[in-house]
């Protein structure tokens, strides 16, 4: 219970800066974090997003790496990111509470992400399905 606290404490931190005290992030499903700092500049190194979204990465199966689909790094508007799902906050506060404090201690942009899936989970999730529908499975 002590984390959810901390958590929305660093959200409405976020969020004061931006709208006046207005929670922005109420109701997103998704939280990214920009690649850029509050003076403007470009947050370095350069393949920081990669290396953030490493911190959930699993080995699949087949022995590939595989980032969490709840942490990803994305390109947004040429700036690199990295899109945490909110879903994170309940699976693992810890985790997206040290996300949320890496933000605010290199004092990176925050934004609401996209209330629709992205086309790369909608693709998991189809793949999913198939597979647990077995071979020889009619839709």
């Amino acid at each position: 219970m002590e984390m959810q606290s901390e958590i929305k404490a660093l959200l409405l931190d976020f969020s004061r800066r931006k709208t006046q005290g207005l929670n922005m992030f109420d109701g997103a499903p998704e939280i990214v974090i920009q690649g850029v700092t509050e003076t403007g500049e470009t947050f370095r190194p350069s393949d920081w997003a990669e290396r953030l979204s490493g911190m959930l990465s699993v080995f699949s199966a087949e022995g590939y790496l595989a980032y969490s689909p709840f942490l990803k790094p994305i390109m947004a508007g040429g700036v690199r990111c990295v899109a945490v799902d909110r879903v994170l906050e309940n699976r693992d506060p810890t985790a997206f509470a040290f996300l949320l404090q890496f933000a605010r201690d290199n004092q990176l942009k925050l934004r609401p992400g996209r209330k629709a899936k992205r086309p790369e989970d909608l693709a998991a999730e189809a793949a999913l399905r198939d597979a647990l529908r077995g071979p020889g499975a009619v839709n």
